[in-house]
């Protein structure tokens, strides 16, 4: 039971590393040339 407790938090760590690193490099990639996005 333990270790599937501790597989959700690891899974969701990942994911909150993960969606910060993407919200970053869209932030920089945001400054750097605005007019990439619409």
């Amino acid at each position: 039971m333990s270790s599937i407790f501790f597989i959700v938090v690891a899974n969701g760590i990942v994911y909150g590393l993960l969606r910060g690193l993407a919200r970053n490099l869209a932030n920089k990639n945001l400054i750097e040339n605005p007019r990439g996005f619409s």
